[in-house]
Parts: structure tokens; sequence; C-alpha cells
């Protein structure tokens, strides 16, 4: 017969999995990066550690702990809603990746590590890193945390900023966005053969 806390008990060992990858030394910034060609594996932090896994450990965390009913470990936690909160822009809203960032590791897969060795001046966005914390804030509101409504309402208003507009449809013409923009961020060149080889 299955176990009826099946579900309950795997969430718990993937919260287990989001805390224990936190770096509580660095502001609980996540690991990306698990290699496993070192001996031990080791975990290493990663262009994706700043925004797109802080969003996603942030709404995985929140989620886990509705299915689990779990409330272990509340500093780690707030101290990665810090981290995450960090990366957004005060004024347009937008979460943004340090230029200064070690890009990937030379472990990691090829895939990633052209594009995170693109670098401006200062900081960045990725556009794909924009997810994260998007379903991180929207699941959060949705709890009834009404600090997300701002924040929300300022990414929004960043993104329709920077997106091209012709009519009624919106786009944008880089993967990465800057004041100033790099050639090689303009997609879509090579990225079907960037990302399935």
């Amino acid at each position: 017969m299955t176990d009826p806390c099946w579900l309950q008990n795997a969430t718990s060992l993937a919260m287990d999995a989001l805390l224990a990858r936190l770096d509580l030394e660095r502001g609980a910034r996540p690991y990306f990066w698990v290699d496993y060609e070192s001996q031990p594996p080791q975990a290493q932090h990663a262009y994706w550690d700043i925004c797109d896994i802080a969003g996603r450990f942030v709404d995985g965390l929140v989620l886990a702990r509705l299915i689990t009913g779990r409330q272990d470990a509340p500093e780690a936690e707030a101290q990665l809603r810090r981290f995450l909160w960090a990366q957004q822009d005060e004024s347009d809203g937008l979460f943004y990746n340090p230029d200064g960032e070690q890009p990937a590791t030379n472990a990691e897969m090829s895939k990633y590590i052209p594009a995170a060795g693109v670098m401006t001046s200062r900081r960045h966005l990725d556009l794909f890193c924009q997810r994260s914390p998007l379903l991180a804030m929207t699941t959060l509101m949705q709890l009834g945390d009404e600090s997300m409504h701002p924040r929300l309402q300022k990414m929004v208003r960043g993104l329709w900023v920077i997106a091209e507009h012709r009519g009624d449809e919106i786009s944008f013409s880089t993967y990465r966005w800057a004041p100033a923009l790099r050639p090689e961020w303009a997609a879509p060149v090579n990225v079907h053969e960037k990302w399935v080889g």
C-alpha cells in the first residue's frame, strides 16, 4: 500500500536539500553548481546563484512549508529572502546580476560558460533570471504578504520600460540588458546551437 504521506515526506527531503545548499557565510547565497568530478563532490557558487536560484529557493521553501507544515530554519530562510531582495533595484524593480561575479566554474556545463562570461561595467539584467524572483513574489503575495505588491509593481514597470513595443506586442531584443548593450547579447544568435549543442 502506498504511504499516504509520501508527498510530505518527499517534500521534506527536498526542503532539507534546499536548506543545505545555502551558504550562510555569504548571506544565504545558494549554491547552484555541484561538482561531481571533484573528490569528494562539492557545491560551488556560480553565475546562476544570484537571482535565478535564489528566487527558486525562496519559492520552493515557501511551498515546501505549506506541504510539510515544517517551521524549522526560519532564520536561514529570512536571510535567503534578504539576499534575493538585495538584487532588486530600488528604482526600476528589476533583478540584477553583478558583473564582477565569478562566472561559472571550469567544471560547469559548457552551455553556461559563454553567457556567463559576458560582462559590462557594473551589473546587468539577465531576462531569464527575472522569472524566479517573479514566481517567489507572486507566491508570497498569494499567501498574504502585501510587501510583495510594490515589489511586483516596480518589476512589471521596469520590464515594460526596457521592452520593445510594436503595436500590442512587446518583446526583448537581448537576453541580457544593461544601459550599454553588447553585440553578443543580441538574440537569437546561435541560441539553438548554444543550448542543444
